[in-house]
């Protein structure tokens, strides 16, 4: 093969790698400071472990993706409310937690002489 074909299949498995995840990272971002992080697979049995392992009044936040809708469909069909967000904006939205989430625990603390 040429260097050419060669880059070309390169090219096309990068690609096709991008757009079919294997696996999906998951953040549960709780009231306290405490994050909880899995794994899942984006097959069937790996959306099924990801339901059982919400909870029920959880919101999830899905990155938009050639699976996201899918996904997002069989976590509704349990009850759970989903958002798909463009990958910037839930970025954006983590970040913003994140910080309320220390300034909430910096203002416990200094109120009430907690968490020291």
């Amino acid at each position: 093969k040429t260097l050419g074909e060669r880059n070309e299949k390169s090219r096309n498995q990068i690609r096709r790698n991008r757009l079919w995840k294997k696996t999906l990272e998951v953040i549960r971002i709780g009231d306290n400071s405490l994050h909880q992080r899995q794994q899942f697979s984006t097959t069937e049995i790996g959306i099924s472990k990801l339901i059982n392992w919400l909870n029920p009044n959880d919101v999830v936040g899905l990155e938009a993706g050639s699976q996201s809708f899918r996904i997002a469909k069989s976590i509704l069909n349990k009850g759970i409310q989903v958002i798909v967000l463009n990958p910037g904006d839930l970025a954006t939205i983590y970040q913003s937690l994140k910080k309320q989430i220390k300034k909430t625990l910096s203002r416990l603390r200094d109120s009430y002489n907690v968490f020291q």
